[in-house]
């Protein structure tokens, strides 16, 4: 990995980038302030962003609105992204982290392998971070990652 000091705002342009369509079918509000700055492997870490708009965006419905936000916390940089998707049934919020797994009630509906989150989650550990997700069902769902703050 290549950790460097890096601004936040570069990580999520660089994510918006390699995900496009994402803000082709959902509007995108982001609020980063340009000065937050991460210590981290850049280039892992908007892999991870683009996994978390690209899941928000096959859970919601089109057009509707996808919230990506950061804010510092003791000494670390929390991001967070948020949708007015189907949600995540409480027992199943632990559960979508793990290799392979894959809602019950969304697995033919969205298509996809049940690793995006494990890998995500590899990744922002790696980074010294964690994720995690809050969510209720039909209401949407907001995962958030801490990494820590660069200088």
């Amino acid at each position: 990995m290549n950790f460097a000091s890096t601004t936040l705002a570069e990580v999520v342009e660089s994510a918006m980038q390699s995900c496009s369509w994402v803000a082709d079918t959902h509007p995108l509000e982001i609020q980063v302030k340009p000065t937050l700055r991460v210590y981290a492997d850049a280039e892992m870490v908007s892999k991870v962003l683009c996994n978390l708009l690209e899941n928000a965006a096959k859970y919601s419905e089109p057009k509707s609105p996808i919230f990506v936000t950061a804010e510092e916390r003791d000494g670390s940089i929390v991001t967070s992204v948020a949708d007015r998707g189907v949600g995540i049934e409480a027992l199943e919020q632990d559960l979508i982290f793990d290799r392979l797994y894959r809602s019950r009630m969304r697995n033919l509906q969205v298509p996809g392998t049940g690793m995006g989150l494990a890998i995500s989650k590899a990744i922002v550990e790696a980074n010294r971070g964690a994720l995690s997700v809050t969510s209720q069902v039909g209401r949407g769902s907001v995962f958030s990652f801490s990494l820590p703050a660069g200088t």
